[in-house]
């Protein structure tokens, strides 16, 4: 039902209304039979994907084969670090966990030192025990767990203090 109002709207305006909508969500089910998380997932990858000049219709992308897309978009973009991040969000969404790709896509954001975004991604993709043994993995830890100590001060404030905590929990748990 709620695809057939989406029908001729840009990629722009239906992620502005399914996250109206989600915010609508009050967990009953005729919200369930409207809302799909991989049809959001879809919707925001098309969406990020025109902002790189990949225009794919919902249809086609739906259609087309990640993995491949995923290589198409590494040739032309990997130095850029917002299409690390619809990479990772692709992945993400649509459940790929090739080593290959999480590695080059984590050493990058390394590089590059996206650190919340590598934080936002590590607790998850720890849990893929495809991806445990891949350089990048152990690269990205070791830019979110050194990142707090580089910046601290010396007369450091309470919150610096925290983030110096958490990242000494991360470092005995890990």
């Amino acid at each position: 039902m709620f695809l057939k109002i989406f029908n001729g709207i840009s990629t722009s305006k239906q992620l502005q209304m399914y996250e109206c909508f989600s915010k609508l969500n009050d967990g009953s089910e005729s919200f369930k039979n409207v809302l799909s998380q991989k049809q959001y997932i879809t919707i925001k990858c098309v969406h990020e994907l025109k902002q790189l000049g990949y225009n794919l219709s919902l249809e086609k992308f739906t259609n087309c084969n990640k993995v491949d897309l995923l290589k198409t978009i590494w040739k032309h973009n990997a130095q850029n670090p917002h299409t690390l991040e619809i990479l990772a969000n692709i992945c993400l969404g649509f459940d790929i966990s090739h080593s290959k790709i999480w590695n080059g896509i984590l050493k990058r954001m390394a590089m590059f030192n996206m650190v919340r975004e590598l934080n936002a991604l590590l607790d998850i993709l720890s849990c893929e025990t495809k991806i445990l043994d891949i350089e990048g993995l152990v690269v990205a830890w070791e830019c979110v767990l050194w990142q707090p100590f580089k910046t601290a001060n010396q007369t450091r404030s309470i919150a610096q203090e925290e983030v110096l905590q958490k990242a000494l929990f991360r470092l005995q748990v890990s």
